[in-house]
């Protein structure tokens, strides 16, 4: 897991002119990285959905060592994007994010049976990292609003 993320560069904050495009990057990377790269990693999804409903120690390891950094990244991009947010709702923000992207490996199985086909190229993952970034943005200035 270490070494897909290892060689695939993760857009920062300070690479885009704006936190929208910035969010948009790190969308479009992190979707290519679980739906393209997973090839060279067929049992991944597997393994996240076991170690999800039974977490181990490998589990908990992965979490401090990849995950942690990944979410610090997409935690500032939302933090610039939701200027203002309280810090509840940063929290919020940046794990329903998370969970957006992560969700069309760990529910795969769910997903094919109702028809839907992960993407299969860059084209494709661009076209759903549009989709997923407007409905996190959304939510993100949604979080921030008084309510």
């Amino acid at each position: 897991h270490v070494s897909i993320l290892s060689t695939e560069k993760m857009p920062t904050l300070e690479a885009y002119p704006d936190a929208g495009e910035a969010l948009a990057g790190w969308i479009e990377w992190f979707l290519g990285v679980i739906l393209l790269r997973r090839a060279q990693h067929p049992y991944l999804g597997r393994v996240l959905v076991r170690e999800i409903d039974q977490p181990t120690a490998v589990f908990d390891e992965m979490v401090r060592t990849l995950l942690a950094g990944i979410r610090r990244e997409l935690e500032r991009i939302v933090a610039a994007l939701g200027d203002g947010l309280e810090p509840e709702a940063l929290t919020e923000a940046t794990n329903m994010t998370l969970m957006l992207c992560v969700q069309h490996e760990i529910g795969r199985w769910v997903l094919e049976r109702f028809g839907y086909r992960l993407p299969g190229d860059r084209i494709a993952v661009r076209r759903l990292a549009t989709v997923v970034t407007r409905y996190a943005a959304g939510g993100i200035h949604a979080l921030g609003r008084p309510r």
